[in-house]
């Protein structure tokens, strides 16, 4: 099927007819911005095809504000070799009209014919909808819906099933489905989806469950009474042994005795603590005196630093003091060198000087001159300018004046041309005078006009009144009259005989306003800023030059010999000033190590004659003996009290305090355990005593033997019906996969179709459908995701390579996956000798460009053999598509 043209009228904001003609049979791309009229085209071709003629339910194809229009589409187009002519208007003017070649069909009957051609249906009553739109509307992708599929494709299952023949009939058959419905539902009756009991299966599974419940509730209390009364047995002989032999009070005994000897430990570790504690006072004794016989030994060893720091801190200063007189040497001759250069700098600026004096009287003298010749040439064109300005003011006249006389010139001949039009002519010849018209007397030969009454007097004879035809002849008269005097008095006031003098005077002035500007550009040219200024300028050149010659003047006599230029003596005066200022530097930071080096040998030597004077006292030997005595003293008490401790240390090991303790606290906590584990054994056993005799006289025996019976019946019935569910899920699984096959022997070529546009996006990948024809599985690259994909709004989904079901994939993708899908689908149909029709209304638009670049190819290579008509928003995006676009706009 391919559309040739489309016309459209009254239908929103086409409400003039807009057409599209000569429509390509491949490619078709029609651009536009928003609200442009790109969907209303759409809408137009859907509603033509979908609606009824006599459908009320199109009121949003009306113009606005319009309750009176009666849209109208019109569509030619070609299936195989018949050309085809759709005229459909709605509301006011119901009609629809179908010419197939030479055959015409009307209203129901082309509607119906449609249908059955392209494979939809109407709705019975109002508006078309989704469900009825079949092939077409799995073709033709409304905005914002590419990415929907599923629905498109159930509702044009049933066109397809008629298009595509016995493949789909296989697995549709009615007398199959029948059987299969049947034995779902028996099968649905006995297990869930997933296969779980459900009904009368799953009632006798609950019996079945909970009889075998309770016959283990039951079983467990036999076991429990059984259980009970062996333990009751053991109580009882425990109970007998222990009061024989009474263990709790042999604990007590043995306690006792435990308690004793952690007594006798215990005074043990109250002496070693006491022994501890002297033997810490004489080690704080010893440490005290250690201390102060170190600092005696800590002060001779600082005063022999002292001694060796003054000697090195003299050695210091003597040296530091002869490079402080080396390098006021060097300072002084560096002062001495950029006094010289500081001369040499003033002699070089002095002829620098005297050189720029002798420039500036040159250019003061040549620019003297250049302005001498300039004002002399502007001179001249000031006269000449003034010259001008007298033309210009004698020949002065309005333009607008001018323009006056000129139409009033003009009036008048159009008048005169009228009235000679309308006037009465008169020719004569006369042979003799006395004629007279009005007052003119005529001879000869001569022509007048007559445009008012006038009288001719003829000698002898009479007069005769010549009264011209035409009712206006006077007002033209008259006006003529008017203007004469107007155009007189224009003339007087100007000074000018005629038009053509206003004329020739106009263009002197304008002439002369001409060369006035001409010679004041010519006057700028040589005084741009007036003659005063320019003469003021060669005026200011003249002093420049005077004083310049006295300033020169007042230099002294050039010196003998050859002058540096001033950047060299400057240079050489800076590279002098800066070796004058590092030797200076370097003096001044040598003068300030003297001073410190000698400040820091008088504090070390200050330093050594106190530590001198301190270890000459002789208070000081005294106290050195003295603390060396007590310390030898104290050390021999601290190693006899450390031999104490020893002793004590080793008695109280030996005792094991520690596990004495734990010995009084463990055979303490026997005798109770003892005591107390015998009376609650005793509880317990008046306690089984007493539920053994309650259990005993339930009949616990005959009460199982009853359950078991019932238990036994309920399996039973659980393994009939389960061998039932077991036979009919088998059945039906069998069913389906016999209708599975069925459906791959259809998905087949479709699957081909599909490998074919998908090779083209991802090289490699497949795209599997579902039992419904829908995409279903997106496999690229190897199943562990070696291949990217591009992810975001208009990737591959966010998955990279793998597998991905339709659903996970990205907007973009599923977009890119629905439309592949059907242009598979609309190869299949053509195959199938059914006619196709692609139309894309703003699709594409969540695809990334490298992504979109390569649908173009897909959408290229289908339209090879399907006509493909793309709206669009974004025109540079499809540019490199391979057809021309063509604007859609409506207008006002």
């Amino acid at each position: 099927m391919k559309l040739t043209r489309i016309r459209i009228e009254q239908v929103r904001q086409f409400r003039k007819p807009f057409e599209l003609a000569e429509l390509e049979p491949g490619l078709n791309l029609f651009t536009g911005p928003n609200e442009a009229g790109k969907s209303t085209v759409v809408r137009a071709i859907r509603a033509a095809f979908f609606e009824r003629h006599r459908s009320s339910s199109v009121d949003d194809l009306v113009p606005y504000g319009d309750s009176v229009a009666s849209p109208t589409v019109e569509i030619d187009f070609d299936i195989g070799a018949e050309h085809h002519r759709l005229r459909k208007t709605f509301l006011q003017r119901k009609r629809c009209e179908l010419t197939i070649g030479a055959r015409q069909l009307d209203g129901e009957d082309a509607e119906q014919h449609l249908a059955r051609l392209l494979g939809y249906e109407f709705s019975s009553r109002g508006a078309s909808k989704a469900e009825h739109w079949g092939i077409p509307g799995l073709l033709w992708i409304e905005q914002g819906a590419g990415q929907d599929i599923k629905a498109a494709v159930g509702h044009a299952t049933p066109h397809l099933q008629t298009a595509l023949g016995q493949s789909v009939g296989d697995i549709a058959s009615s007398q199959g489905d029948e059987v299969a419905t049947r034995i779902k539902a028996d099968r649905d009756a006995l297990l869930t989806q997933p296969g779980k009991p459900r009904g009368a299966y799953g009632e006798a599974v609950a019996e079945r469950d909970r009889l075998a419940a309770e016959l283990c509730m039951l079983d467990e209390r036999i076991e429990t009474y059984r259980h009970q009364v062996d333990q009751l047995a053991a109580l009882t002989e425990e109970d007998a042994a222990d009061q024989r032999t009474r263990p709790w009070e042999l604990f007590r005994s043995q306690l006792h005795a435990a308690e004793q000897a952690l007594a006798v430990a215990q005074g043990l570790d109250a002496k070693l603590a006491a022994a501890r504690e002297t033997l810490r006072q004489h080690d704080e004794r010893v440490q005290l005196l250690q201390q102060q016989w170190a600092g005696f030994d800590q002060h001779d060893q600082a005063l022999a630093r002292r001694e060796t720091a003054v000697a090195a801190a003299d050695q210091k200063v003597a040296a530091l003091q002869a490079a402080l007189a080396h390098r006021t040497a060097h300072a002084a001759a560096a002062a001495e060198r950029h006094g010289a250069a500081l001369q040499a700098v003033e002699r070089a600026e002095q002829e620098d000087l005297r050189a720029g004096l002798l420039r500036r009287c040159s250019d003061a003298q040549a620019q003297a001159s250049a302005l001498a010749r300039a004002v002399e040439e502007a001179q001249a064109q000031h006269t000449q300018l003034a010259a001008l300005r007298s033309v210009g003011l004698e020949n002065e006249i309005a333009e607008a004046s001018v323009r006056q006389l000129r139409e009033q010139r003009l009036a008048l001949r159009e008048l005169q041309i009228r009235q000679e039009a309308a006037a009465t002519r008169v020719r004569y010849t006369l042979t003799a005078p006395g004629l007279r018209l009005g007052d003119e007397a005529l001879e000869g030969e001569g022509e007048r006009l007559i445009a008012l009454p006038t009288e001719l007097q003829v000698p002898g004879v009479g007069r005769l009144v010549i009264s011209p035809g035409g009712s206006d002849l006077a007002a033209q008269a008259q006006q003529a009259a008017e203007l004469r005097v107007q155009h007189a008095a224009l003339l007087q006031r100007l000074g000018v005989a005629d038009a053509d003098a206003a004329e020739a005077r106009l263009a002197r002035h304008t002439q002369a306003l001409a060369d006035q500007k001409q010679a004041e550009r010519a006057l700028k040219v040589f005084a741009p800023q007036g003659m005063e200024a320019l003469t003021a300028s060669l005026e200011a050149q003249h002093q420049r030059g005077r004083e310049a010659a006295a300033q020169l003047a007042r230099l002294p006599a050039p010196p003998e010999g050859d002058v540096a230029s001033v950047a060299d003596a400057r240079h050489a005066q800076q590279s002098a000033r800066a070796a004058l200022d590092a030797l200076s530097d370097q003096a001044s930071e040598a003068t300030a190590a003297v001073h410190t080096a000698q400040a820091q040998a008088e504090a070390e030597r200050r330093e050594r004659d106190a530590l001198r004077a301190l270890h000459d006292d002789p208070a000081r030997a005294t106290m050195r003996a003295d603390v060396g005595s007590r310390l030898a003293a104290t050390r021999a008490e601290q190693a006899a009290q450390q031999a104490q401790v020893n002793a004590l240390e080793h008695e109280v090991a030996k005792a094991h305090p520690a596990l004495l303790a734990q010995d009084v606290q463990r055979l303490a906590r026997s005798a109770e355990q003892a005591q107390r584990a015998a009376a609650d054994r005793r509880q317990r056993i008046t306690h089984l005593r007493g539920t053994l005799e309650a259990t005993g006289a339930q009949g616990l025996e005959e009460e199982r033997a009853e359950l078991a019976a019932r238990a036994h019946a309920a399996q039973r019935r659980h393994d009939e019906l389960q061998l039932r569910a077991q036979a009919l899920a088998w059945i039906h699984d069998l069913i389906e996969a016999k209708r599975r096959e069925a459906t791959q022997r259809l998905q087949a070529p479709l699957q081909k179709h599909i490998a074919h546009y998908l090779q083209v996006l991802f090289p490699g990948a497949t795209l599997a459908l579902g039992d419904d024809l829908t995409p279903a599985l997106l496999t690229r690259g190897n199943a562990t995701g070696a291949t990217g994909g591009g992810g975001g709004t208009g990737g591959g989904g966010g998955t990279g390579g793998g597998r991905a079901t339709f659903d996970m994939l990205s907007f973009g993708a599923r977009e890119q996956m629905a439309l592949i899908s059907r242009l598979a689908y609309a190869d299949l149909l053509k195959e199938a000798g059914r006619p196709t029709l692609l139309i894309l209304d703003d699709a594409l638009v969540h695809s990334d460009a490298q992504r979109l670049g390569e649908m173009k190819r897909v959408l290229y290579d289908a339209a090879q053999r399907h006509q493909l008509l793309l709206f669009t928003c974004h025109p540079e995006a499809w540019r490199d598509l391979g057809a021309i676009p063509r604007p859609i706009a409506s207008t006002p």
